[in-house]
């Protein structure tokens, strides 16, 4: 092995050597150096020797190392399987001392003392085996310190006799304690495995110890061996030839000085003759400079004179003023009166150019100027917040003249300073960071009068809003207006005025969320009228709704100001009560209420009686969330109209007869997921337009052990509620694909297939692969789908639920929005999540005709819907008259029993085989 490095040192010795021998020449200086040569060569086979081997010690010590942590790890493992045999010795005598002692107590004086004598033996025996287990677990120790000890000596002699003596004796020791363990235990089978892994153990120890050819003993014995002999030999001969190398360049030094001093003296002699001839040079060179000095001037002088009165001219004005060729000849002055020329041209060139982008550049401001003041947005050019420039839309909005305005602060835009300071601190944050900032203000007109304005900045120079910054501001006073008349609509019941069912849940959440920090009470109640339907079907539905204006009126007027009364829809009311202290209050109000709505009450002609029917839940006792304490309200409710109606009643625990009813229904549901006893029926979607079919919604029907077909209302919620809507909903995916691929290849023109989607079903991390699968296996494109979701699923805020809708879209399926307008119907829905259509909600449609709130509402979600370019689904169409009113106000998809009620697959697929063989005979 060669050392490191040394490849570079052995280059650079046969470069110095060459050299030298290149300066002596002599037949004893060639002798001297092959001498020295043949030297470095044989120390540098010995230093190659000595590497290799100290390499050997080093790979020693590392595999020693090894076997010191193999050796830590066998002491352990005795350690512990002694710890383990002890332990369990411990147990047994233990256990067995007990069972002695209890027979003590019941046998008689002579068994006693065999029992004694028995209990005697068991200690004995446990003390033998703990001494044996402690002396075991010494030596094992004790073997480690020894192997550690041989390590540290550097006597051959003394690292037999820690063998032979002091590690032997230790073994000895062990194997007697072994012998004494295991006779012990030789009971005990269980324990006689422990005591064999020890005796594994501890061969495996002496093996690593000292009887292997690798065992930490060979290999010290055999690093003490390598290192005397690196220490008697290599270091002895490498210091021999080391020796013979440096006297050799004591003779190599000594040979050179007598030839350098040679070599000086003839030196000495040529230095003396060179004096005389750089002396007659020198005076000659110098007289033959003078006249080349003199020459050079004149042709250095004259040629700048001239470009000096060229320059001069051209400060001057005279752009056209240039040096004549001529008056140089070809050297680096004639390159400069070119390069002078070339400039002077290129000067007038951009003087002229310069002129006519001015002149550019003032028509270009002339525009500039024209778009910022007829631009439709107020635009302002601020510095320090001061205003610097403003626009005429801009004076519009605010009434200032500008010649007014400017220099002013923005301040005189805001209500107040704190409003001025917020703008300021969040919108100059942004713009440092060279963001745009955006926001929405409401602002001061100079007469005083307020406007929301949207108000956008951006810096002159990225991150450097002190330099200058853009403002834009835009009167968007009439976008309010109709967000505001759109969150009204969203959160609150149009004919009552009361909190819709969205208001209501999201208060009860933020009540139950402040009660559990405050240790508070709530009370929620949940009123039905009791036999509403037939004041409806009797009087109608003008009735119906006044009535229930006036209840809302009544329960207003029975509550407190800090409670909530909300309308859930039809004739369902709820109330919260919040802070309050016991039962007392809420059974008061029911009482209030029930004894407000006991006088008739007078409308158009009719009198008309009604009464409530009252459930109470209390939070927390009957439920810690808004789910929980409308589930149980509710029950109460229902309980009351069984006790007879026009009564209150508080949810008892008691209250579990409708819970066993939907147990039995549950049950009942299972065996039909089990054995397929779902059928789908398809309505149709008509295109009143183009007077055709579009599409179908398949709709999940459930035919009982009776044949009966049940609607999905009376079991849909409890697939849901168990999971089963998962494995029912994959179904329904398959079997909706498989009609649309008869239906399609039946139909002259393509048709849809909506699919309804449940909340559980976006749980469903499978969800996308059934739907893919499903339109592979029956060669369907995504395009054919429409998947019909319900707020509820966009109202849950999940992360996956979005990501899945997102999903679905990309892949092609038409996302629709079912029920629109009946729940939250948040605006900020149709700009989060992909929506291609929207289903108006059939409880709309049905009074569209005689119904202003309704037909004004369907109008602005068709128009709403239209301006972002979502197709809508009127649903419900039942009359004549209803379509017409739709036709005339522009909605061209339709769905309802006006069509045909829905059917079942094999039904809809016959009757479209026999309308295409019509088709084919005519």
């Amino acid at each position: 092995m060669k050392v490191p490095d040394r490849t570079i040192l052995e280059k650079n010795f046969k470069k110095d050597l060459n050299e030298i021998r290149q300066i002596l020449s002599s037949e004893k200086s060639i002798h001297i150096i092959e001498d020295f040569e043949t030297l470095f060569k044989k120390f540098a086979l010995i230093d190659d020797e000595l590497f290799s081997n100290k390499q050997k010690l080093i790979l020693l010590v590392k595999e020693l190392n090894t076997n010191q942590k193999i050796l830590d790890d066998i002491v352990n493992e005795i350690i512990n399987a002694i710890d383990s045999v002890s332990g369990k010795i411990k147990l047994k005598a233990t256990r067995t001392r007990i069972r002695i002692n209890k027979n003590l107590a019941v046998v008689g004086p002579d068994s006693q003392s065999e029992h004694i004598l028995l209990l005697d033996n068991l200690l004995a025996q446990q003390r033998q085996v703990e001494s044996a287990s402690h002396q075991v677990q010494l030596s094992a120790s004790q073997i480690i310190q020894l192997s550690q000890k041989l390590t540290q000596t550097d006597n051959k002699d003394a690292l037999i006799d820690i063998r032979d003596n002091e590690i032997a004796q230790q073994l000895s020791q062990i194997n007697i304690s072994l012998y004494v363990l295991s006779g012990n235990l030789k009971e005990f089978p269980e324990l006689m495995k422990d005591i064999i892994r020890i005796s594994d153990a501890l061969r495996h120890l002496v093996k690593i110890s000292i009887e292997d050819k690798r065992s930490i003993y060979s290999l010290w014995a055999q690093y003490l061996d390598l290192s005397l002999f690196i220490e008697s030999e290599i270091n002895i001969e490498a210091k021999k030839y080391a020796d013979s190398m440096a006297n050799t360049v004591k003779d190599l030094e000594s040979h050179l000085g007598l030839i350098i001093n040679k070599h000086k003296r003839k030196t000495n002699q040529l230095t003396k003759s060179l004096y005389i001839i750089i002396i007659c040079i020198s005076l000659f060179v110098a007289f033959f400079i003078s006249m080349i000095l003199h020459k050079l001037r004149y042709r250095i002088n004259h040629p700048l004179q001239l470009i000096g009165d060229a320059v001069n001219n051209l400060t001057k004005g005279q752009l056209t003023s240039r040096l004549d060729d001529n008056d140089f000849i070809k050297d680096e002055f004639s390159l400069l009166a070119h390069s002078f020329n070339t400039f002077a041209k290129r000067n007038e060139q951009l003087i002229n150019e310069l002129s006519s982008t001015h002149d550019a550049l003032l028509e270009n401001q002339h525009r500039l100027n024209a778009v910022l003041e007829n631009a439709l947005v107020g635009i302002v050019h601020l510095k320090d917040r001061k205003f610097i420039s403003v626009n005429h839309r801009f004076e519009e909005m605010f009434g200032y003249d500008r010649n007014h305005i400017e220099g002013l602060k923005t301040e005189i835009l805001f209500f107040s300073k704190e409003d001025f300071e917020r703008v300021g601190e969040v919108a100059y944050k942004k713009l440092r960071e060279n963001k745009t900032y955006y926001d929405e203000w409401l602002v001061k007109h100079k007469n005083g009068n307020s406007f929301w304005c949207a108000i956008s900045a951006k810096s002159i120079e990225d991150g450097k809003p002190e330099f200058g910054s853009i403002w834009l501001y835009e009167d968007i006073s009439e976008r309010k207006r109709t967000e505001e008349q759109l969150i009204t609509l969203a959160n609150y019941d149009i004919l009552t005025n009361l909190p819709n069912r969205g208001l209501f849940m999201d208060r009860l959440q933020n009540y139950i969320n402040l009660a559990k920090r405050n240790n508070q009470i709530i009370s929620v109640m949940f009123i039905d009228l009791d036999r509403f339907k037939r004041v409806n079907d009797s009087l109608g539905h003008e009735v119906g709704d006044k009535l229930l204006k006036v209840v809302a009126d009544k329960l207003n007027n029975c509550v407190r100001s800090s409670d909530t009364v909300a309308r859930l829809g039809g004739d369902e009311f709820t109330v919260i009560m919040i802070d309050i202290k016991n039962k007392l209050i809420p059974e008061r109000t029911a009482r209030k209420i029930i004894q407000s709505l006991k006088d008739p009450v007078y409308i158009n002609g009719h009198e008309i009686s009604i009464s409530p029917s009252i459930g109470i839940s209390m939070y927390p006792d009957d439920g810690d969330s808004v789910a929980l304490l409308l589930r149980n309200s509710d029950a109460a409710m229902y309980h009351a109209k069984g006790l007879g109606r026009n009564n209150y009643q508080f949810y008892t625990d008691e209250m579990n007869s409708e819970s066993l009813n939907k147990l039995t229904l549950e049950s009942r549901l299972r065996r039909a997921v089990d054995n397929n006893d779902f059928e789908l029926f398809f309505q149709k979607q008509f295109n009143i337009v183009e007077n055709k079919v579009i599409g179908y919604e398949a709709l999940l029907r459930w035919r009982d052990e009776s044949g009966h077909i049940i609607s999905p209302d009376n079991f849909i919620h409890i697939l849901e509620d168990t999971g089963m809507i998962n494995t029912t909903g994959e179904w329904v995916i398959y079997e909706a694909c498989r009609y649309l691929k008869l239906l399609l290849s039946e139909n002259s023109y393509p048709v849809r297939m909506a699919i309804n989607l449940s909340a559980r079903q976006f749980q469903d991390k499978n969800l996308l692969k059934h739907i893919d699968n499903a339109l592979n296996e029956y060669q369907l494109i995504p395009d054919n789908i429409e998947l019909e979701i319900t707020e509820t699923i966009l109202m849950t805020g999940s992360k996956t639920s979005q990501e899945i809708i997102n999903e679905l879209h990309d892949m092609g399926c038409n996302i629709v929005l079912d029920d629109f307008g009946t729940g939250y119907s948040s605006l900020a829905y149709l700009k989060q999540f992909p929506i291609d259509a929207l289903k108006i909600d059939r409880s709309f449609i049905r009074d569209i005709l005689s119904d202003p709130s309704d037909a004004a509402i369907c109008n602005a979600i068709r128009a709403m819907a239209e301006s972002l370019n979502i197709e809508v689904i009127a649903e419900g169409v039942e009359t004549n008259e209803q379509l017409d009113y739709l036709i005339a106000n522009g909605f061209t998809t339709v769905q309802g029993y006006y069509y045909g009620k829905p059917e079942s697959g094999d039904t809809l697929v016959k009757s479209n085989i026999k309308q295409t063989k019509l088709k084919l005979v005519k």
